[in-house]
């Protein structure tokens, strides 16, 4: 299965950002392909982007360090 995996630096305390990506509810507000976000499930979101619709489930989560999730879409 491919996997992606981005990095970069921000000037913000970790535990902040972290809480910034974790709420995949508020995707809209800070990613620029996402344009709605509607919750199917716990930890189980539909996301409209202007690339294509997306279907994303929650895997793991270990706040503040890093959270996986399955895309299909």
């Amino acid at each position: 299965m491919p996997r992606v995996e981005r990095k970069v630096d921000i000037s913000a305390p970790q535990e902040k950002i972290f809480k910034i990506i974790d709420e995949d509810r508020d995707y809209a507000r800070w990613n620029i392909v996402v344009n709605e976000v509607t919750e199917l499930g716990p930890g189980n979101y539909f996301f409209k982007t202007n690339v294509g619709d997306v279907t994303s489930t929650r895997i793991e989560t270990n706040p503040p360090e890093s959270l996986y999730a399955t895309q299909e879409g």
